[in-house]
């Protein structure tokens, strides 16, 4: 299991590192984070008998992090009209 965790987040950081030029692609490799720290956190929780409680409020850290950045990316291809970086101007006209 902490194998797995550590290779999540690996993974989740270089695809995080290697896809900067989509939101969406941002915001799924930060879940698959998300879900490697909590496996981690899991594993760490379980090897030292201490409170489950800690978990649910990871997770509900973890839910509201991801409706968060759902909203952000709805609210910007309604604005923008994609989610593409290279196609943001800080000039408006």
């Amino acid at each position: 299991m902490m194998i797995f965790g550590g290779i999540f987040i690996i993974t989740g950081f270089i695809s995080m590192v290697f896809s900067y030029k989509h939101v969406l692609n941002m915001l799924l490799s930060l879940e698959f984070l998300m879900v490697g720290l909590m496996m981690l956190f899991f594993f760490w929780v379980n090897l030292g008998s201490s409170e489950l409680v800690f978990i649910f409020y990871y997770i509900v850290f973890m839910v509201g992090e991801g409706v968060l950045g759902l909203g952000m990316l709805v609210s910007l291809v309604r604005w923008n009209g994609s989610d593409f970086f290279l196609s943001f101007s800080s000039i408006n006209y």
